[in-house]
């Protein structure tokens, strides 16, 4: 039971020692704060999805091109230990004005193509890729780290391919803000080796990827400036389950889910794995695309009418994924299968 004797201890202690006290509030401030700040955000995550658009200009050609791409987090693939996310894109716009080249193309229901497979380890908040034909702007070999949510103050990042070799990119400053979910650091980034002149206003959001552009480039396509080419990215609005966080308000025009094309289409694929031959069976009209895990096309077949046998006999032994497109849906179903000779 609390005392009167023992609160009038308790009242000199705190008395007497709160010169102590005092200067240990900014090391306590700092630590609640860090706790207060430490995100679960996850970026490689079904129901995250934005828009980015991109403008790149040849100041030897005159010539200006751009367009807009949608991504998304739809399904995952087991490769090797670890499960992997896929990340799709739909190009809904692509232009170019120049004195050699002048269209400008608008699509009204784009087919989503794989861009990449992605695996976040959250535990170590560090963000990988398999390498895929995306991913030929980056220096790394093998298994790519995206991006680090624990890199500091004065860290590089990844290293980027340019006509200037392999540069990288320096955290400057690390600030945090709130938006309409949760804190998030954001991490302010120049270039570490002073080839590019990058806009002081980019960063990378925790839990969301760069303003400026998030998707194509795997990332890490900065607003960057090199003479005589100049490309830049912008991050037009990204949501997380359907919830606006940042940008302004984008058309969402995601792909129904997988599983429920997989009931409305009846799709049968055999044998799995396979060896000389892979049989696909569809109920109704359809197109189909063979990609392996580098996002690379290996087989293409259009208008095909209800049944498919593909020579597997070239394929190399690993994962192939099936793109079905059934003629009137325009949407996609996919199919993993195993190639093991």
């Amino acid at each position: 039971m609390f005392s009167i004797s023992r609160g009038l201890w308790v009242g000199f202690f705190f008395r007497k020692n709160f010169v102590k006290l005092k200067r240990l509030f900014p090391y306590l401030f700092a630590l609640i704060s860090h706790v207060v700040y430490s995100q679960d955000s996850e970026i490689v995550k079904e129901g995250n999805h934005w828009v980015s658009s991109y403008v790149e200009e040849d100041a030897s050609s005159s010539t200006r091109c751009g367009g807009i791409e949608e991504f998304y987090f739809q399904g995952d693939s087991v490769i090797g230990d670890s499960t992997y996310a896929i990340l799709w894109v739909k190009v809904w716009n692509e232009y170019c004005s120049g004195p050699n080249s002048n269209y400008n193309h608008s699509y009204d229901n784009p087919v989503p193509e794989i861009f990449g497979f992605y695996y976040e380890n959250k535990v170590e908040k560090k963000i990988y890729m398999v390498p895929n034909d995306h991913a030929s702007d980056y220096c790394d070999e093998g298994l790519i780290l995206v991006w680090d949510e624990l890199l500091e103050v004065g860290d590089t990042s990844t290293t980027y391919k340019s006509s200037y070799g392999c540069v990288r990119f320096r955290v400057d400053s690390i600030v945090v803000s709130t938006d309409s979910l949760a804190p998030r650091k954001k991490y302010f980034i120049s270039s570490a080796d002073n080839h590019f002149v990058i806009n002081p206003n980019t960063f990378f959001t925790e839990g969301i990827g760069p303003t400026n552009e998030f998707g194509g480039g795997v990332f890490l396509g900065f607003n960057t400036y090199i003479p005589d080419h100049n490309r830049q990215y912008f991050l037009d609005c990204f949501y997380q389950d359907s919830v606006k966080i940042v940008g302004g308000d984008c058309i969402l025009d995601m792909t129904t889910n997988i599983e429920d094309f997989d009931n409305l289409i009846d799709v049968v694929v055999y044998p799995n794995p396979a060896r000389e031959m892979v049989g696909v069976q569809v109920n109704g009209t359809f197109d189909l695309k063979v990609i392996n895990i580098h996002g690379a096309l290996i087989y293409k077949e259009d208008d095909i009418n209800s049944n498919l046998e593909i020579d597997t006999k070239s394929f190399t032994n690993g994962i192939y994924f099936l793109i079905i497109i059934q003629e009137g849906l325009n949407e996609i179903i996919t199919k993993k299968i195993v190639v093991d000779k």
